[in-house]
C-alpha cells in the first residue's frame, strides 16, 4: 500500500507582492522528477499540475532561494547587502550581480584595477588641490583607460557588469559612475551618485561646491542646467517645476537600480528566468 500523501500550495511571490515569472512548461519536468524521488512513486508526480503542489519534506529545500540566481551569485549578493553602506560594498555587491551570468568571475581582480587606477592618479598629483586631483582622475580614467559609454550596444546585458565594464572599457551611466566613485574616493575625493532619471551621474565635491559629472561621455562636467537640460533630452519630457532631479543617490537606491535595468532588458528579451534571479536579488535588499 503507497503512503497518503499530502498536497499544499505555496505560492512565492516577490518583496512587492507580485508573483514570480516562472517558466510553466519547463519546470513541470523537474517538479514531476522531484515528486517521483521524494515519494518513491512516479504517479504521485502526475499529480504535480499547478506550481507549488508539493510534498512537506520538500517544502524546506524549495522554500530557501536562490530558486533561479546563481547560488555563488546570490550569496556574493548576500554577504555584500550588510556592507553596502560603503563604497567596497557597493562595488562588491555589483560584482556579485554580474557572477549570476558571467562565469570565472575574480572579485580581487576587479578591486585590484580600481586600485591601480587610484595609485596612477596620485603618483600625478603634485599637490592637495581638488582641482589637480579631479584633473589627473579625468586623465586616467577617460583619456588613458578609455572609460565611456557604450554607445553601440547600449542594452547589451554586459553594460550592467562591473567586470565587463572593466574588460571593455565600455558601460551604462551607471556602471561607469560606480567605476569614477570607487576610484575618486581611493584618491581622497568626494563623490555620490546623482540618482537622475534617464542618465545616471557623478557629483564630485571640490572646494564646497558640486561638480556634477558625466562618464557616460567621457567625464564631461555639466552645470546644473546642462545637466537638467540632458536629463529633458533623455526622458523625452520637460521637468516639472520644483522637481528634484538631481538628487543625491543612496548606495541602496544605486545598486537597486542597477537591478531594475538588467530587470527591464531581460523583461524585453522574454529571459524570464533571468528576470526573477534579479527579483530574487533585489528582495535581499534592505526595506527604504
Amino acid at each position: 500500500m503507497q503512503p497518503a500523501v499530502r498536497y499544499i500550495t505555496i505560492r512565492p511571490r516577490s518583496r512587492d507582492g507580485e508573483p514570480w515569472p516562472f517558466a510553466a512548461a519547463e519546470d513541470y519536468g523537474a517538479r514531476r522528477g522531484m515528486l517521483a524521488r521524494a515519494t518513491g512513486n512516479r504517479n504521485h508526480a502526475r499529480h504535480c499540475l499547478g506550481w507549488g503542489e508539493f510534498i512537506p519534506s520538500l517544502i524546506p529545500m524549495l522554500a530557501t532561494p536562490p530558486f533561479y540566481c546563481r547560488a555563488a551569485a546570490y550569496r556574493a549578493f548576500e554577504q555584500s547587502v550588510p556592507h553596502l553602506d560603503t563604497t567596497d560594498g557597493l562595488l562588491a555587491a555589483a560584482i556579485a550581480v554580474s557572477m549570476h551570468e558571467l562565469d570565472d568571475v575574480n572579485p580581487g581582480l576587479v578591486f585590484d584595477v580600481i586600485a591601480s587606477l587610484a595609485d596612477e592618479v596620485r603618483a600625478r598629483v603634485k599637490s592637495d588641490s581638488p582641482q589637480a586631483l579631479v584633473a589627473h582622475l579625468h586623465e586616467i580614467l577617460f583619456d588613458e583607460f578609455d572609460l565611456a559609454g557604450n554607445t553601440e550596444d547600449y542594452y547589451s546585458t554586459t553594460n550592467s557588469y562591473i567586470p565587463e565594464v572593466i574588460l571593455t572599457k565600455r558601460g551604462l551611466p551607471i556602471t561607469l559612475s560606480l567605476v569614477y566613485k570607487a576610484v575618486a574616493e581611493r584618491v581622497g575625493l568626494r563623490a555620490t551618485g546623482v540618482n537622475a532619471p534617464g542618465n545616471f551621474m557623478v557629483a564630485v565635491q571640490v572646494n564646497g561646491s558640486r561638480m556634477l559629472v558625466d562618464p557616460f561621455c567621457r567625464g564631461r562636467t555639466l552645470s546644473t542646467g546642462e545637466a537638467e537640460a540632458r536629463i529633458e533630452e533623455t526622458v523625452g519630457q520637460k521637468i516639472p517645476p520644483g522637481e528634484d532631479v538631481l538628487s543625491e543617490a543612496s548606495n541602496r537606491q544605486w545598486i537597486a537600480r542597477i537591478l531594475r535595468n538588467l530587470q527591464a532588458v531581460f523583461h524585453h528579451m522574454g529571459r524570464h528566468r533571468d528576470l526573477a534571479a534579479m527579483r530574487e536579488l533585489s528582495d535581499l535588499l534592505p526595506s527604504p
